[in-house]
């Protein structure tokens, strides 16, 4: 993924123009159809270019995903290697519908919704996946 990101902002981003052109070629540059195709192309892109820059004091867009994919992972490996997996899935199923937010499933849900597409619908689909897990597997030791 990072290498389709990659490649899509090399090839969509606005040509910055040099310092060192006059007025006149700046304004004969800016007026070339290429740039304003670049121009417009970058400005589509933007969204999905901005995951992989770095804020100041932030990771990257992707980054983040990565640590809260890796933190969601560890979530359940948790449940899994307890040594009842399916009391620790009722237990983790109860603490979300009590506490309501403080799980990495929501927090991954709730990231998803900040995400440009397809992003968006890929980190969604995980967290939705991991909660029907979660929520079949406890389902499952109710009925034993």
């Amino acid at each position: 993924f990072l290498r389709a990101l990659t490649a899509l902002r090399d090839n969509t981003h606005a040509l910055t123009l040099s310092g060192k052109l006059d007025d006149k070629a700046k304004e004969a540059a800016i007026n070339e159809m290429d740039y304003r195709l670049l121009s417009r192309l970058g400005h589509e892109f933007a969204p999905e270019n901005s995951a992989l820059e770095e804020q100041k004091d932030k990771a990257s867009t992707l980054q983040a995903v990565y640590q809260q994919l890796t933190e969601l992972h560890r979530y359940l490996l948790a449940i899994q290697n307890s040594p009842v997996s399916g009391k620790s899935a009722l237990k983790a199923v109860q603490l979300r519908l009590d506490q309501n937010s403080s799980d990495p499933i929501f927090a991954t849900r709730q990231m998803a919704k900040t995400l440009p597409a397809p992003l968006n619908r890929w980190v969604g689909k995980l967290a939705d996946q991991a909660w029907h897990v979660v929520m079949v597997e406890a389902v499952r030791y109710m009925e034993v």
